[in-house]
């Protein structure tokens, strides 16, 4: 049997402040005891200018009777100054706190903070689960073993952590029912690996440990926690990849997993939460595509991708989250057009996609969207058309060029409804074709033509494989359809060929490969059909060859591994299968290798295997089975 006994500390005066916090204590002592016990008790001076922790140590005391009062002898010293709490940005002082708002950015504002000053504490006993009747044994268990791997002891605030017998009465831990329901132990000062533990509290609806020092990775076993509602560990350090089993959380609302260290894709399982308002995933070093999956997640206003590697296209999925108010984007490797669908969501306030890699025309009705940041990309905004000015005399009256190259880009204006171009400045007014708009020349002849992203709607005139001089032809970002005119093989001299982002169709020419000086190929975001002409291969200065985005089909011809120079190749998003061809591995300069969403696969040849860790952006499929 155990009695208790019931010890005064005195308040003491001392010259610089007055005790406080010292009152009526509970000193548990057992019947076998000694008559006289040494209990000490934690004492916090306040002065005018800080708090000191002084210790008050029951020197002797005599126990009588059960339940009678101790008269202590206490002695007043003052321990080692432990260390100081690390300093929070943005806090608000008050009388007995501090409030850390710590805002992110482009993430809400997050619930205040509590800071408090550091204490020593000191457990009178050593705890134990087994006398704990307020809840389960297995939870109980796992907040002792919370406390003992975030390193507890340092901790900021742990009022009644292994000291008060009741844990629903501890620093941070809220109960229902007799089961811990929230645990909120933000900037606490948790130092070590995610305690895996907390995985017992399946009744936990919040759980909160924001700005603490956790590391390691998030356990896949979280997913026991179906009744969670919020679940937050922003600014920690932890690593390895998002467990996609927290898609089964059908519960969740708040996802908030920025700025860590975490690696990997996002799980396409995350769309499967129906409930999820917010999902904040920036500031980590996450990779690979959004997965359109998300689009599913119906509930979300809030998204935060910003500042990770992500990289291919922008999936228009992203169109049916229809409560959206907030999209963040910015600071990836996103490479594809806009999406039309995005600019219809009716509640998208902000909109962030800069410093990205994304290619043509801005959709008019983006620039409705309150906040739009789109700066640091390939992107366009349409200018304002330029209406002729003057009658055209013909060609006969050109000075700068021969009438024939005048003859043949007059079509290409008739042909391609060059009064509606966005910019035709000096097109059929002047006589010196050389100033037209997008017109380089050297000498008497056309050496470049550059309409890129210029409204061009029609087909592509043959004849303009009669402008001999030609090094650079640049159509990309337009509406133009029909075929790509075998006659371009005619332009001897030709160097870079942009034609990319149109409506073409039929089948690349293979007359493409007498282009013997051609060092850029790009042909994606059409819908050309057929296979990859073998001929390709003998463009011996060949260093860009893009023909993603197509209807392009059958395997890779063997050829391409004669393109010693090559350095980005992209086929990506067509119906080609079979494996990369073994002659890739001859390409030594490759940095760009895409070959997502197509059926190709890499060969498991060891040779070939070790080639391809070489090469520095790799995105596919996968080895072949």
């Amino acid at each position: 049997m155990k009695r208790y006994a019931y010890v005064w500390l005195l308040m003491f005066l001392v010259s610089c402040g007055t005790a406080a916090g010292l009152g009526l204590e509970t000193a548990y002592i057992d019947q076998a005891a000694q008559p006289q016990a040494a209990i000490s008790q934690v004492a916090i001076l306040s002065t005018e200018e800080a708090h000191a922790a002084f210790l008050a140590t029951v020197e002797s005391a005599t126990l009588t009777e059960p339940q009678e009062t101790i008269t202590p002898t206490v002695m007043i010293s003052q321990p080692t100054v432990t260390e100081e709490p690390t300093a929070v940005p943005q806090t608000i002082s008050t009388s007995t706190q501090t409030v850390t708002t710590n805002l992110q950015a482009d993430e809400p504002n997050p619930a205040p903070t509590l800071v408090p000053s550091p204490t020593a504490t000191l457990p009178t006993a050593v705890f134990s689960c087994t006398a704990v009747t307020s809840m389960p044994l297995a939870e109980c268990e796992a907040l002792v073993a919370l406390y003992e791997t975030t390193n507890g002891a340092n901790w900021y605030k742990q009022d009644g952590w292994l000291t008060a017998e009741n844990p629903c009465v501890w620093h941070g831990v809220e109960c229902a029912n007799g089961r811990v329901a929230a645990l909120y132990l933000a900037a606490n000062r948790l130092q070590g690996p995610f305690p895996a533990e907390l995985v017992q509290l399946e009744s936990l609806i919040m759980l909160d440990l924001t700005t603490n020092e956790l590391r390691g990775p998030l356990p896949a076993e979280l997913s026991r926690l179906q009744q969670l509602q919020v679940f937050r560990v922003t600014n920690n350090y932890l690593d390895g990849s998002i467990p996609a089993e927290l898609g089964s959380l059908s519960q969740l609302q708040e996802l908030a997993l920025s700025n860590n260290q975490l690696t990997g894709p996002i799980p396409a399982a995350l769309g499967k939460l129906q409930n999820l308002y917010y999902l904040l995933l920036s500031k980590n070093r996450l990779a690979g595509l959004i997965p359109s999956e998300l689009g599913q997640a119906t509930s979300l206003t809030y998204l935060a991708l910003g500042d990770n590697n992500f990289s291919g296209r922008l999936p228009g999925a992203l169109g049916n989250l229809t409560q959206l108010e907030y999209l963040f984007l910015h600071n990836n490797q996103l490479d594809s057009m806009l999406p039309e669908q995005l600019a219809d969501l009716p509640n998208l306030q902000v909109l962030n996609i800069s410093h990205n890699e994304l290619i043509g025309p801005i959709p008019p009705a983006y620039f409705t969207i309150p906040t739009f940041d789109y700066e640091g990309n390939y992107l366009t905004a349409p200018p304002t058309p330029t209406p002729p000015v003057a009658e055209w005399v013909g060609c006969t009256a050109v000075t700068d060029v021969s009438p024939n190259e005048c003859e043949i880009l007059e079509q290409l204006y008739a042909q391609t409804n060059g009064n509606n171009w966005f910019n035709n400045e000096g097109w059929l007014q002047t006589t010196t074709v050389c100033s037209w708009y997008g017109i380089t020349c050297l000498g008497n002849a056309v050496r470049g033509l550059d309409l890129s992203n210029n409204n061009l709607v029609g087909t592509i005139p043959p004849t303009i494989g009669n402008l001999g001089a030609l090094q650079t032809l640049a159509l990309n970002v337009n509406q133009l359809s029909g075929p790509i005119p075998a006659e371009i093989s005619h332009l001897g001299a030709l160097e870079y060929l942009y034609l990319s982002v149109n409506q073409l169709s039929g089948e690349i020419p293979a007359e493409l490969g007498i282009l013997s000086n051609l060092k850029a190929l790009w042909l994606g975001y059409n819908q050309l059909s057929g296979g990859v002409p073998a001929e390709l291969g003998n463009l011996p200065n060949l260093f860009q060859l893009f023909v993603s985005d197509n209807q392009l089909s059958g395997t890779l011809p063997e050829s391409l591994g004669n393109l010693a120079g090559l350095y980005e190749l992209d086929v990506s998003q067509n119906q080609l299968s079979g494996p990369l061809p073994l002659t890739l591995s001859n390409l030594q300069n490759l940095v760009t290798l895409r070959y997502t969403n197509t059926a190709v696969c890499a060969p498991a040849d060891e040779a070939f295997q070790s080639w391809l860790a070489g090469v520095v952006d790799v995105v596919g499929n996968g080895s072949c089975e």
